[in-house]
C-alpha cells in the first residue's frame, strides 16, 4: 500500500507541476491558485485572486498619446489616431525591426 500512495502523491505533484507550467506560459500564475485534492479521485480547485484581477482590469484599455499639434482638442487627437493607428503601429514595428536595412534614395545629378 505504501508504494501505491507514493505513486498517487507523485501523480498529484506531476499534475500540479503541469498546471503550473501552463499558467506560467500564459503569465497567469498571479491570478489563480490551483490545487489538486483527493486521494483516489482527484478534485481540481481553482481560486481567482480577486485583488490581482482588479489590478489587471484597471490597467486594460489605457493609452497615452503625444502630439505636437496643440491646436487639436482631445477628441480630434483620438479620432486621428483611431483613423491612422495601423499606419502608426506598422511604422513603430519597422523602426524597431533589427533585420530591416533602411535606405533612402538620394537624387543623383549627372554631368
Amino acid at each position: 500500500m505504501l508504494h501505491k500512495e507514493k505513486c498517487q502523491r507523485r501523480l498529484k505533484k506531476d499534475m500540479e507541476k503541469a498546471l503550473d507550467k501552463v499558467l506560467q506560459r500564459k503569465k497567469m500564475t498571479s491570478y489563480f491558485d490551483v490545487q489538486i485534492q483527493g486521494r483516489r479521485y482527484k478534485k481540481l480547485s481553482i481560486k481567482t485572486n480577486q485583488k490581482e484581477k482588479r489590478k489587471r482590469l484597471q490597467a486594460l484599455g489605457k493609452r497615452i498619446l503625444f502630439t505636437t499639434d496643440l491646436s487639436l482638442d482631445e477628441r480630434e487627437i483620438i479620432e486621428l489616431y483611431d483613423r491612422d493607428k495601423n499606419e502608426v503601429i506598422n511604422a513603430f514595428k519597422l523602426s524597431n525591426a533589427p533585420d530591416i536595412i533602411r535606405f533612402q534614395l538620394l537624387p543623383v545629378k549627372f554631368m
